[in-house]
């Protein structure tokens, strides 16, 4: 076949033309590729770079960042006593904290809660529905990840209380609103709507089952708190690690927060991993999120290792939380010394170990003390530790109906699997003191050369040591020889549990 002369120079024009766009296109695009390149380098400067050099994550976001299960939480480095007052022939008992660096901060949370307590006692919904038997509790059910939560219980009349509450957070103690509990991406009305048909169906129980004005009501109650709610009339609440609770003219709303961990913001949103505390001491770190720890002066629950818990903890006895400085001095002596007594435990694995410390005011031959009672339990396997231990207990530390006395949930383990021992201490609170009971026939001289409290110091030291020192790992065997003696009966301990 024969191409004329004008067709072959249209088709190298042509293909010229061709080659040339291909090209321009080809420059172009990694022009801008390398463009485009340049300005994510710049905006990525705030970002955090992972583990490939090309890979680019985005800071965290804690509004949108809710609890896994596995997550752990911390106790605030925070003290706090109960103190009494009246305000118009009202009783009002009410928290005061101390322990953070800014008493500025402090002060303004302190006031905080006193104001907030003297406006319902001012108000005239208080005056015109309360009589003689009203009376305020005010207690923390808060204190961990730098916020603060307190509930205000109001008792009206013997027939009628009402709930209120009062947040914070404690870097710069500014009031946490019921929003900054929840994920921005939560489905709040829904989760508030099944909350509240939980906790009004229970007002409806009879003992001859449910009401029949609780399928009259029922729908109407939850549409009324939903729509204060939606309105923003509700405003009041508390929350404890495990549920919160929104209150409404006399209703209160539970929310399980394990039930909705997904969309449960309050354990990271304002931990801000700065250095607010004067006092630097564990107080309870390595919580599994969840999980209430009981009211206590002190928590010193961690976990060392993955197969080994230290739940221990300081309470008052009598519930009172009112120590003055002086006790509380000897509190947090013998809070440190016992602190180091668990060094032992800490090198330990497959061990549950737990010392619930009661503090008890008493007199004794006219003088005032603090006795501290111990009541040290452990479980111990040789392995699968946290099917056989550790899960049981969380279960029933997770558990938001049961018991939360000032006992150790390893009690629901079974017996043969705890060694137990206890011991008891005294404290003179004039002098603090230990006070060493001498057994008859003891050498005077020990006494007047001040080496009794050398060897009462020896054999608590010895009681939690010899625990750890005698935990057999092999899983053969766990020998628990509990010290030499316990200052109130002078006797031996020997507690073994085979496993």
């Amino acid at each position: 076949m024969i191409i004329r002369k004008n067709i072959k120079v249209f088709l190298i024009v042509f293909l010229v033309i061709l080659l040339v766009t291909i090209g321009v296109v080809y420059i172009y695009k990694n022009s801008q590729n390398n463009s485009m390149g340049s300005q994510v380098i710049i905006e990525s400067v705030p970002k955090t770079i992972g583990d490939s050099p090309t890979e680019i994550i985005e800071p965290e976001d804690k509004s949108t960042t809710g609890a896994l299960m596995q997550d752990t939480y911390e106790n605030n480095k925070l003290t706090y006593v109960y103190k009494s007052r009246q305000k118009n022939g009202v009783e009002i008992t009410y928290p005061e904290i101390s322990g953070l660096n800014s008493d500025s901060i402090k002060n303004s949370i302190n006031s905080q809660i006193s104001d907030r307590i003297d406006r319902i006692l001012d108000s005239n919904t208080f005056r015109t529905n309360s009589d003689d038997s009203a009376y305020v509790n005010a207690t923390i059910t808060s204190n961990f990840s730098d916020v603060l939560s307190v509930k205000i219980f109001v008792k009206f009349t013997d027939s009628f209380s009402k709930n209120y509450g009062v947040n914070f957070r404690l870097d710069n103690g500014n009031r946490i609103k019921i929003d900054d509990l929840f994920t921005s991406n939560a489905p709040k009305k829904n989760i508030i709507t099944s909350s509240a048909y939980k906790s009004f169906i229970v007002n409806y129980y009879t003992e001859d089952g449910i009401s029949n004005d609780f399928y009259t009501n029922i729908d109407s109650d939850i549409v009324n708190f939903l729509s204060e709610y939606n309105s923003g009339k509700v405003t009041e609440f508390s929350f404890t690690p495990q549920v919160i609770e929104l209150y409404r003219d006399g209703k209160t709303v539970k929310i399980d927060m394990q039930q909705y961990h997904q969309y449960m913001t309050i354990y990271s949103k304002f931990d801000t991993n700065e250095d607010l505390y004067k006092d630097d001491y564990n107080n309870g770190k390595d919580i599994p999120v969840f999980v209430q720890r009981p009211e206590c002066v002190y928590d010193l629950f961690e976990k060392p290792n993955s197969t080994c818990y230290i739940d221990v903890v300081l309470y008052d006895k009598n519930g009172q939380y009112d120590f003055s400085e002086g006790e509380m001095k000897i509190i947090r002596e013998y809070r440190n010394s016992l602190y180091s007594r668990l060094n032992g435990i800490r090198e330990t694995s497959n061990v549950y170990y737990s010392n619930y410390v009661s503090i008890e005011r008493k007199i004794e031959n006219n003088v005032e003390i603090l006795v501290f009672e111990e009541e040290e339990k452990f479980a111990a396997v040789e392995d699968n530790f946290n099917d056989r231990i550790y899960n049981q207990i969380l279960v029933e530390q997770r558990d938001v109906n049961a018991d939360n006395t000032s006992e150790s949930k390893i009690y629901v383990l079974d017996d043969d699997m705890i060694a137990s021992a206890s011991m008891e201490r005294k404290f003179d609170i004039q002098t603090g003191n230990e006070i060493v009971e001498r057994q008859e026939g003891e050498d005077n001289q020990d006494s007047e050369n001040g080496n009794g409290s050398n060897n009462s110091t020896e054999n608590t030291n010895q009681v939690t040591n010899s625990t750890s020192n005698e935990v057999n790992n092999s899983g053969n065997s766990v020998e628990n020889t509990q010290g030499n003696s316990v200052n109130n009966s002078g006797g031996d301990i020997d507690a073994r549990v085979t496993f």
